[in-house]
């Protein structure tokens, strides 16, 4: 296959959503308690490419349509172009294979480790997968670690 091409119409300020699978190896806990995608999230060997989604052009239920129980995360173009050298092509599927598929796109090439990682940390929940323990908030904090906060804030809510 042919290299891709930077897409410069996709705008750095542009949402991007990556589908992250309700599996525990996509997503980690940071040293803060924050749960947040881990860096395989941001990585592809077999097809040395990484699939997302214009958020704009698509919904949570079409992108999850197919994977009710796997979570989104959002991080803007700008990021990952930032985070090394990567192209951002669009690449509609018909969507008979993936309702989502007029916002899908590609990343290429398939990040390595320590610009997964970059991504990862830019990264944040636009929902969490099911399998994530249920008293995590869409910021990817605990209930637990929230009270904890406030404790320490008086006055916070």
């Amino acid at each position: 296959m042919p290299a891709r091409q930077d897409d410069t119409s996709i705008g750095d300020d542009v949402i991007l959503w990556r589908r992250i699978l309700d599996d525990r190896g996509w997503w980690t806990t940071d040293p803060d308690g924050r749960i947040r995608p881990a860096s395989v999230a941001f990585k592809d060997r077999q097809s040395n490419e990484v699939s997302m989604y214009i958020a704009t052009l698509t919904s949570e239920t079409e992108v999850l349509s197919k994977h009710l129980s796997h979570g989104i995360v959002r991080i803007k173009a700008g990021q990952i172009r930032a985070a090394g050298t990567f192209n951002i092509t669009a690449d509609e599927i018909p969507v008979e294979e993936d309702p989502a598929g007029r916002a899908h796109i590609v990343v290429s090439p398939s990040p390595n480790t320590k610009a997964a990682r970059i991504m990862a940390q830019c990264a944040s929940w636009v929902r969490l997968p099911a399998g994530v323990p249920s008293n995590t908030g869409i910021d990817g904090y605990t209930s637990t670690d929230q009270d904890a906060v406030k404790q320490e804030k008086p006055g916070s809510l």
